[in-house]
């Protein structure tokens, strides 16, 4: 599935494909280095992909885990703009990182995360193009 995105330009994407990339992306650099990092980084960008693919695919407890996360953000607003997000990110409370425990219990989520993905790709089948030439030649543009 990431091989046949990696042939894609961004606005080929299909909705789920978009979803898709957003959550795995974003579960990817959490699960390596926790939320902190992942808002620090790039991925940071994906938060509401992450969240839509959980309300579609996931527990309510994921949700919510997801919720807090956005209330560490001052008026649960997390800008898109890495540059804005990083000086968000680093002008939290500094005496304890405000990550940390919502962090744990985001990983507590990681099978659910990892089902969630393999069901959206059941339940979404058709909006995948032809996934079964995943690591084939790229698509003839």
């Amino acid at each position: 599935m990431i091989a046949r995105l990696q042939h894609l330009s961004a606005d080929e994407f299909t909705e789920a494909e978009r979803v898709f990339e957003g959550a795995f992306f974003f579960l990817g650099d959490t699960l390596n280095g926790g939320l902190h990092q992942t808002f620090t980084n790039y991925t940071g960008e994906y938060m509401e992909l992450m969240e839509k693919f959980v309300l579609s695919y996931c527990s309510p407890g994921f949700a919510e885990v997801l919720r807090e996360v956005r209330s560490i953000f001052p008026n649960g607003y997390i800008p898109k703009d890495r540059g804005e997000r990083y000086e968000i990110v680093e002008s939290l409370d500094s005496d304890a990182d405000p990550f940390d425990s919502v962090t744990d219990r985001f990983y507590t989520f990681e099978s659910e995360a990892f089902d969630g993905l393999l069901k959206m790709i059941q339940c979404e089948i058709e909006e995948f193009g032809n996934i079964g030439n995943v690591g084939s030649s790229p698509p003839n543009k």
